[in-house]
């Protein structure tokens, strides 16, 4: 993708769908088909994997809908896995750019780092303490330096490109103030990065649910899958 800095589309009409959602339910009627779908579209920075960039003039606008989907047999409110009224719409360009972030250093590897799990240090500070410490745990003390797949990343002197399409917020995941997910799409590529092709033409695509926690600092990732 050509875009380097971040765009974001993210609907004030959805916050506007949300408060809406609240009669919606006394009333049992159809939402229009245009409150539907809370989609932040983002194009990172690829030149500094997990660095977010504001959006540039004109393309911080807010536009965009709510949708977890529409079953024909359950109304909305059936799909909404919270509260509406609870829902932290104020905080949802925080949560993508942090999400974003994440998913960009939870897959980027570069051979000049020979440790295969540099990435738990690098999401380190969009994490909770909590949920770093786990992993930290989970994985310390594998064999992932002696995998054949690191070994030959390394010979090769190869690097991850990376890129996120969109960030969805996931209505259908349990929400309220403090806490909320996302699906973060995009996709991964293994390449040397003096012979790099586009990584959207070349890349695996790779979609992974993200959850969020309102925190002292801030909204930090407090699992992932």
């Amino acid at each position: 993708m050509k875009g380097r800095k971040l765009k974001k589309t993210i609907g004030i009409a959805v916050l506007a769908a949300l408060l809406s959602s609240c009669s919606m339910f006394a009333s049992d009627e159809p939402a229009e088909e245009d409150d539907r779908n809370l989609v932040a579209e983002v194009t990172p920075d690829q030149s500094q994997p997990g660095e977010v960039e504001g959006p540039a003039e004109g393309e911080g606008d807010i536009g965009g809908d709510l949708s977890v989907g529409e079953d024909e047999d359950h109304g909305h409110h059936d799909l909404y896995a919270g509260d509406p009224d609870e829902f932290p719409r104020d905080d949802v360009d925080e949560v993508v750019d942090v999400a974003s972030v994440f998913w960009q250093r939870l897959y980027f590897r570069t051979y000049t780092n020979r440790d295969p799990l540099q990435w738990i240090g690098a999401i380190k500070e969009t994490t909770t303490a909590e949920y770093h410490q786990a992993l930290v745990d989970e994985f310390s003390g594998t064999q992932a330096q002696q995998a054949p797949s690191w070994v030959s990343f390394l010979a090769n002197e190869l690097t991850t490109d990376v890129i996120v399409y969109d960030v969805v917020v996931a209505l259908d995941e349990p929400f309220d103030r403090d806490n909320m997910s996302v699906w973060v799409h995009g996709a991964v590529a293994d390449q040397r990065p003096d012979v790099m092709a586009d990584v959207s033409i070349v890349g695996a695509d790779v979609s992974t649910l993200v959850t969020l926690t309102r925190t002292g600092d801030g909204w930090r990732v407090s699992g992932h899958r």
